[in-house]
């Protein structure tokens, strides 16, 4: 069971190149780059393209459409990672809305949505993968997908106080693997929810899910909901403590106050840093940041390196 939970993991991972073959359009508020803005060279670019976003806040009035792209993935990359890319969303009722296609978006933090900060809406082909992004502070859901049957792969983000986490409906093929869930309060606030989903499994590995009022809220047919660290949510976490690897610890962040620092790194003796489960078991990490309590920046991306890549 581990072995293949493993195998799959690592076939997740390898499907998310740093960059791509096409051509590079770099997005820099002050005019040196290819656009100005980021929905500006959205419009511009094409299947195999990135768009690299350079260092700052972007303020949206709208939402963020990218081109359809089937043949080739489109890339959406912040390039000082998502302590420094910041897309605010406060004049908007979304950060991001993708419908079918091939999709990565990496290393954004987007906050302050009406609505959600990332919709996958209608998605019926392609695959859609967020990585390394936070999605904070949003009225909605953090990333709302909604009759999708795209393969979409939420891996590594930090998602916190927004109205839910992670919200699907009527929707299939959705691994949430490795994320930091948090903060998700009031009467419906649920870390995860999973509802009137198709037969067809869903995968929930290896997140911290904590404080929330619910920590999942499903009525998903099928799920394999396994080594997750499950603390502190008020409702529905108990049925699934001591099954599938799962537990309910303290996660031990380096910060006290973690949502209004973003520090949600975890301190060596966490029992959510690789080689700690408490069980023993080889799941590696769990949540979205590793052990180191002296770092809060995230993954970045060089533009230079892309473009030499890219032969532009």
């Amino acid at each position: 069971m581990v072995r293949n939970r493993m195998l799959v993991l690592a076939v997740a991972l390898a499907a998310m190149p740093v960059s791509a073959p096409g051509a590079t359009w770099y997005v820099d508020q002050s005019g040196g780059g290819d656009a100005q803005s980021i929905q500006a060279a959205l419009d511009i670019c094409s299947a195999g393209d990135t768009v690299l976003v350079a260092p700052g806040t972007y303020s949206i009035d709208s939402p963020l459409y990218p081109n359809d792209c089937f043949s080739k993935p489109l890339y959406i990359i912040g390039e000082a990672g998502a302590a420094g890319t910041i897309i605010d969303c406060a004049g908007s009722a979304h950060g991001f809305v993708l419908s079918g296609g091939i999709y990565i978006i990496r290393g954004f933090t987007v906050s302050g949505a009406s609505a959600s900060g990332i919709v996958v809406n209608l998605a019926f082909s392609g695959e859609i993968v967020v990585r390394n992004c936070v999605l904070k502070g949003n009225s909605g859901s953090g990333i709302d997908i909604i009759q999708s049957t795209s393969t979409i792969n939420i891996l590594g983000n930090i998602i916190h106080s927004n109205g839910t986490g992670i919200s699907s409906s009527e929707s299939n093929g959705i691994c949430i693997i490795g994320n930091t869930i948090s903060g998700h309060g009031g009467v419906d606030g649920a870390g995860i929810s999973i509802v009137d989903c198709n037969p067809v499994a869903n995968i929930i590995w290896n997140n911290i899910i904590v404080d929330n009022t619910y920590m999942l809220y499903n009525t998903s047919l099928t799920m394999q909901f396994e080594y997750n660290d499950i603390y502190n949510n008020l409702n529905n976490q108990a049925p699934y403590i001591g099954t599938g690897g799962n537990f309910s610890l303290d996660p031990q962040f380096c910060s006290v106050f973690p949502r209004s620092d973003g520090n949600f790194f975890l301190q060596s003796d966490s029992p959510c840093a690789s080689g700690n489960h408490p069980l023993g078991l080889p799941c590696g990490l769990i949540g979205a940041f590793d052990v180191d309590c002296g770092t809060t920046s995230a993954e970045s991306s060089s533009w230079s390196r892309l473009k030499s890549l890219h032969g532009n």
